[in-house]
């Protein structure tokens, strides 16, 4: 009576193992899931795992109905060796799905002991019946060996999920619960199989946890946009991965919408869904699923294939669907796309790399002005790397030192002495030396360091006066440059007086540089800003006025005291006369605004003496000299002491 309860109750679990299979399997077919090689294992576990659970069925029946020896260990031979391989592909998976492929050597031995010993003793066991052997009525007997295997096989299932749970980043709670939860399910199975002789539990536990894994890891969602069909980069990026696996050559094309920045402005969250949806449909009707990907930020990408026509009439058939205007309701759209084109066979480097490496030009568009066609190679690589380990320079300064504030000093010509001097900023990295402004200010500004960057200069800018008095110098004020995103903060002003107040420093002794292009832009937060910081003392000069798009209607309306003209002004007024007009109206324009001028690029006698003709106020460039660090601008102001001549200007 107990061994036909104990029949029926396995023939039940098995059943309703194969059901969760079922239903595991259906879930991935109707996704029509991204095929990951994690995703691959997963697959192939299910099926051996389900192959488990069947045999193990049929044997119960065989042995119920006293079939013959032969079909007995054929049977049995393969429901064993079943499932102890599900243990190795459980451990597989774990690896897979970590590590992504890179396996480290001790898991490739355990990998390999493992499955040789299950192998090994399994289909010798008809013989030795060391695993397992069936008596004289027909029944299933563990041999000696069994609970020697039984142990491997759970050290594997427990190293799986520790690898997951260890080495997984940023576990999510529903992750954490998952794990938690496979964990109780493995114990409890176990544990019944161990108290209950007889009770085949194995197959429904595994079945469990792969239903926990499909549930909280591998999530079809991980490879989609949103809750869209359309693969997103990660996919891509495995994409990349399995043809170099497969060492397969293989050419993409990357693209995005040049003006869509531009565009978003007039439309909705809705408009800018449904321009991406509409182009991401059109490429999924004219390319296979498995070749078309949008990246996010507007940016598409269509793998060749044996379906898909070469580059070159991917790019024309995706300039064809821009060459008419996208119509939304009240409004027709023109866009024009970019294009980046990779060929595999002109690249060495990691999947990671490709992917950077495409991705690039979008990111330094103006470096491909008048391009709308690029061809990704490995010297863009090596501009990506450089921009990777300047960003590691700037985050590794910010926290461990490695900026430096230098001092420009700049000569006041109707006093004729120098009175005030530009903060500059200078990054010295003990691996990559001393790296330009120009090259570190964009890539801090790219990857959000600005902000924490500018004000590094204005505390070190404040602490630099509070230590040594420069107004006892004939210091007046020190110039101290503020980004755009600075000036879209909408805590600047609080944070910035903080400081001042922090360092006992007069308002009136900063006086905050803004660019030209950041003083085009009717920005709210920007202007509200400077007038609170008005308020109390600090000053504002234009800088690089000339070089962008502000006008003179525009001064009238910031509170601004200070306009600096760009050096390029300066330059073309010494080889030209249109320009030395143009240079002499905008500073007389300038002084019936009742602007001071600052000139920017000093660097001969000649040019001083221009500009002082011209009625300039203040000078600053090489002529003078060059930024310097803080104690070399302290010794400068002793040399130069002001003393009511021009020994300081008699280079003019």
């Amino acid at each position: 009576m107990q061994q036909s309860v104990m029949y029926m109750l396995n023939i039940a679990l098995n059943a309703a193992s194969l059901s969760l299979i079922l239903i595991i399997s259906c879930s991935y077919l109707m996704r029509r899931c991204y095929r990951t090689l994690s995703y691959k294992v997963f697959m192939v576990l299910l099926l051996v795992n389900g192959y488990s659970a069947l045999t193990d069925i049929v044997v119960g029946m065989e042995s119920h109905y006293k079939a013959s020896y032969r079909v007995l260990y054929f049977h049995g031979g393969s429901n064993t060796l079943a499932r102890f391989m599900v243990a190795v592909l459980i451990m597989l998976y774990s690896i897979v799905y970590v590590r992504e492929r890179r396996a480290r050597k001790y898991e490739t031995a355990m990998l390999v002991v493992l499955t040789t010993a299950f192998f090994g003793l399994v289909v010798t066991s008809p013989i030795t019946h060391w695993v397992y052997s069936f008596n004289s009525d027909k029944e299933f007997t563990q041999g000696p060996l069994m609970p020697v295997l039984l142990l491997m096989e759970l050290f594997a299932i427990s190293y799986s999920i520790m690898t997951i749970a260890i080495n997984t980043r940023r576990l999510t709670r529903y992750q954490i619960v998952g794990i938690v939860s496979n964990v109780i399910i493995v114990a409890i199975g176990y544990s019944f199989s161990y108290i209950f002789a007889g009770l085949h539990t194995q197959s429904m536990t595994i079945s469990l946890t792969l239903l926990v894994a499909r549930l909280v890891l591998e999530s079809p969602s991980d490879f989609l946009f949103m809750n869209t069909y359309f693969y997103n980069d990660k996919a891509c990026q495995e994409t990349i991965r399995q043809k170099m696996d497969r060492k397969m050559n293989f050419k993409f094309v990357v693209f995005s919408v040049e003006n869509f920045n531009y565009v978003r402005q007039f439309l909705g969250a809705s408009g800018r869904r449904e321009i991406t949806t509409t182009l991401m449909n059109y490429l999924r009707s004219k390319y296979p699923r498995e070749t078309t990907y949008y990246l996010g930020e507007h940016r598409f990408a269509v793998f060749t294939s044996l379906h898909a026509p070469e580059i070159e009439g991917i790019i024309a058939d995706t300039e064809h669907f821009f060459e008419h205007d996208f119509r939304l309701p009240g409004m027709d759209i023109a866009m024009t796309p970019f294009f980046v084109t990779f060929n595999y066979e002109d690249f060495d480097g990691s999947p990671e790399d490709i992917f950077e490496c495409v991705l690039y030009p979008f990111s330094a568009r103006e470096e491909f002005a008048g391009s709308h066609v690029v061809a990704a190679n490995t010297e863009m690589m090596k501009h990506k790397r450089r921009e990777e380990e300047v960003r590691h320079a700037i985050r590794k300064a910010l926290k461990a030192g490695g900026f430096e504030v230098y001092y420009q000093p700049i000569f006041q010509g109707g006093e004729k002495r120098f009175v005030t001097a530009e903060a500059l900023l200078r990054l010295n990295d003990s691996k990559l030396g001393n790296i330009r402004p120009d090259e570190f200010i964009p890539i801090a500004e790219k990857y959000g360091m600005i902000v924490e960057v500018g004000e590094f200069v204005f505390e070190s800018v404040c602490r630099f006066w509070n230590a040594n008095k420069l107004e006892t110098r004939g210091i007046q004020f020190i110039e101290v440059n503020l980004s755009m995103v600075q000036c879209m903060q909408e805590n600047l002003a609080s944070r910035l007086r903080t400081i001042m107040a922090s360092h006992d420093i007069n308002p009136k002794y900063i006086n905050l540089e803004i660019t030209e292009t950041a003083a085009a832009m009717k920005e709210t937060v920007m202007i509200q800003n400077m007038k609170d910081l008005s308020c109390v003392g600090v000053g504002f000069s234009l800088d690089d006025y000339g070089t962008g798009f502000s006008t003179a209607s525009r001064l009238t309306e910031l509170p601004v005291g200070i306009v600096k003209l760009d050096k390029s002004i300066l330059w073309d007024a010494m080889k030209n006369e249109s320009a030395l007009a143009i240079l002499r109206n905008t500073i007389h324009m300038l002084k019936d605004l009742e602007k001071l001028c600052v000139v920017e690029g000093v660097e001969t006698s000649e040019m001083a003496v221009t500009l002082r003709n011209l009625g300039c106020d203040y000078y600053q460039g090489y002529l003078f000299s060059k930024p310097i660090p803080g104690d070399e601008f302290l010794k400068f102001l002793q040399n130069n002491e002001f003393t009511g001549t021009d020994k300081a200007f008699r280079v003019a």
